[in-house]
């Protein structure tokens, strides 16, 4: 089967099945107990509702895509027992409107140590430790079902699972086997509850018959410029900052301070104190800010009571775009 053959063939099993790029999918819906809308177009796919957007391509998946290919002819050189992008499919996680699957990218079934190896490859400008913490709900999903094929095969049989990495920048065409790091995937206790994640899928499938367009185009910033890549590692470190515990606790901090300083202001306020008092030990001092008037234009009301004076003196600008950065809530 031909490079092309695999994509096709990927692209149409989509239809009825999740694969193990959609561990975070699976994940998500796990934590939640429900279906995120951002899921709900990729499981429109699974029921036939609408047609896969696998057409879109972009360098840096070409870049991808030609990199899998060199390094299962390296490794088919070494030993051409090696398989690329083999479909297995899951007995233990069908249901009746969904199937879970995965194509990975290489594997070697070896008959005489009765061991089973599957292969990930990904191609990206980061490192092999920034890919396995990426991709972990996928290596999770394959993880599973690579533990099952291999009990398919017989009861003598082991699993392994690894994790290969090449570096995208400066990627000339060539493949420098020097480049190439890998890496033993074990999980010491598993992620989530993939069928239970997967059962809410299929009651939600069930009774899915229509689907309407989202104006959301999914994406990976991995898709991107390399410049624009660069930029948004600047911002990641604020971003990481924002969800992390510290950023709640210096949220916590900036409350507990708003509360103390309306419980200073009410105590000076109520034994009239006029001076500023130094807290030495701290660093810090306490001074009263009277309450004073702030004029204000009732928009609102002008515009009521003298519509057509509102109406002339009132202009239309342009507000130039810009773009909104928040976080993925569903």
């Amino acid at each position: 089967m031909s490079e092309f053959e695999h994509k096709d063939e990927i692209i149409s099993s989509r239809i009825g099945f999740l694969g193990g790029s959609d561990g975070n999918i699976l994940s998500k819906v796990y934590a939640l107990g429900s279906i995120p809308d951002s899921a709900k177009e990729r499981l429109a796919i699974v029921k036939g509702l609408k047609e896969s957007r696998d057409g879109f391509t972009t360098d840096a998946m070409m870049i991808g895509n030609k990199v899998e290919s060199l390094i299962f002819q390296l490794l088919h050189t070494q030993d051409n027992r090696w398989q690329s992008n083999p479909r297995i499919e899951s007995k233990k996680y069908k249901f009746k409107n969904v199937g879970l699957l995965v194509h990975i990218d290489y594997m070697l079934i070896d008959e005489d140590k009765k061991i089973l190896t599957w292969v990930e490859n990904k191609c990206t400008n980061k490192d092999l430790k920034t890919a396995r913490t990426t991709y972990k709900n996928q290596l999770f999903i394959e993880n599973l079902l690579g533990k099952e094929y291999a009990e398919s095969l017989g009861r003598d049989w082991k699993f392994k699972l690894m994790l290969s990495h090449y570096p995208s920048v400066d990627f000339d065409g060539d493949i420098d086997p020097s480049k190439i790091e890998t890496e033993i995937i074990r999980f010491n206790k598993p992620l989530f509850n993939v069928s239970q994640a997967m059962s809410i899928i299929n009651d939600y499938l069930e009774t899915l018959d229509e689907y309407t367009e989202r104006d959301i185009v999914p994406m990976e910033s991995s898709m991107l410029p390399q410049h624009i890549q660069d930029k948004i590692s600047l911002c990641k470190e604020l971003w990481d900052f924002q969800n992390s515990e510290s950023y709640i606790k210096l949220k916590a901090m900036e409350d507990a301070e708003k509360e103390l300083k309306s419980y200073l202001y009410d105590v000076m306020v109520k034994k009239n104190i006029k001076e500023r008092i130094n807290l030495v030990d701290l660093g810090k001092y306490i001074k009263l800010k009277d309450s004073y008037e702030k004029v204000t234009f009732d928009t609102n009301a002008f515009k009521e009571e003298h519509k057509n004076l509102y109406k002339k003196y009132t202009k239309k600008s342009v507000v130039k775009g810009s773009v909104i950065v928040g976080n993925l809530k569903d």
